[in-house]
């Protein structure tokens, strides 16, 4: 029996992205740029918008980020709490709040 080594590949150019579907077929796709994320939304109908969240947060913290009916919302750990924050459709902060620690998070528009 042969054994095989497996060597771990590393995509640079996928390193560190968001990525996030949600059940309208909208593609969400999240880049670091200095001082914060730049995410990046395919609408099925064509259009593609670029949404800036000025927050400086590891790829692995950020739980959601979604389009909701008249906004977006975007879902983080901070400090291991959940942390939510909602915004309007021009990129201004709606609210924030956290959440229970343990909670799931999934948006249904």
């Amino acid at each position: 029996m042969k054994k095989l080594k497996l060597n771990k590949i590393i995509n640079e150019n996928t390193q560190d992205c968001f990525f996030h579907a949600d059940p309208q077929g909208r593609v969400y796709i999240g880049k670091g740029l200095k001082g914060g994320i730049t995410i990046t939304i395919y609408d099925p109908s064509g259009d593609v918008r670029d949404f800036r969240v000025k927050e400086q947060i590891s790829y692995s913290d950020i739980l959601l980020f979604q389009q909701c009916a008249d906004g977006y919302v975007f879902v983080y750990y901070e400090s291991y709490e959940p942390k939510v924050k909602v915004f309007s459709e021009e990129g201004r902060v709606k609210s924030v709040f956290h959440l229970p620690s343990g909670v799931s998070c999934c948006l249904l528009d």
